[in-house]
């Protein structure tokens, strides 16, 4: 298990619409997703994961997982491999699967004064204010 985030900075008046607007993009993603996508996504991850082991501190960090999650040797290398494998239907299932907006938590933070109402029409019920002396 993991988190997903999604952020952004955006002017104070338009954090509905903004909030509205990543809510509809994560709906459609897995729908909207091209083999182009999937390409660009492919080559993101596997050059990420060789970027990501450029330094002598980043080769020390792969030992300690090796170690510390008792992953073959060649984790690396099956996880390139496993990316490589994806195909379009595998991505729809599995944001079908996981990418569900309806189980998702929103935290906004922002200027509770003027945008704290209009939060309400997102659809998800009236807003929690989780610091009320802010406001």
């Amino acid at each position: 298990r993991g988190t997903f985030n999604v952020f952004s900075s955006v002017r104070a008046n338009v954090t509905l619409e903004a909030s509205q607007l990543i809510h509809d993009i994560i709906q459609s993603y897995g729908s909207t997703f091209s083999a182009e996508d999937l390409a660009v996504m492919k080559s993101a991850l596997i050059k990420g994961q060789a970027l990501g082991a450029e330094t002598l501190a980043a080769k020390l960090a792969i030992l300690n997982d090796i170690s510390a999650f008792a992953y073959p040797d060649d984790y690396r290398a099956q996880n390139a491999a496993m990316i490589e494998a994806m195909t379009l239907d595998d991505i729809k299932r599995l944001t079908a699967a996981h990418l569900r907006t309806d189980a998702m938590y929103y935290l906004i933070v922002g200027d509770a004064k003027t945008q704290l109402a209009r939060l309400e029409d997102l659809g998800y019920g009236a807003p929690i204010l989780l610091n009320p002396t802010l406001e």
